[in-house]
């Protein structure tokens, strides 16, 4: 059975884009045991950036600069701060469904 045009399948419906995160702008939110240093913080922001936009993202930096523990840091931010964002929709998609079952009767 083919679906009529004003009846998109999953094939041919597009998602729509979720609303993205601001990149934390200061160093202490990304939980860095020490004071970064500027190379560590802006890897921790530029790979915040490509997890949020969902992007491939190739970072290199010098020998020693601390590249380990600024993608633990940064990719353990973005993980926290997404997860947090589910767990709000999830919530506010409960409370709309229960609205609806509970106006509907």
């Amino acid at each position: 059975m083919l679906a009529s045009p004003e009846q998109p399948n999953e094939a041919t419906r597009q998602a729509e884009p979720e609303p993205t995160l601001p990149v934390p702008l200061h160093s202490d939110s990304f939980g860095f045991p020490y004071q970064p240093y500027t190379i560590q913080e802006d890897f921790m922001k530029n790979l915040y950036s490509a997890l949020e936009q969902r992007q491939v993202g190739i970072f290199e930096s010098p020998t020693g600069t601390g590249k380990t523990l600024s993608i633990i840091c940064g990719s353990l931010k973005w993980l926290n701060d997404h997860s947090q964002r589910l767990d709000i929709a999830k919530e506010t998609l409960q409370s709309q469904l229960i609205q609806q079952n509970t106006s509907g009767r």
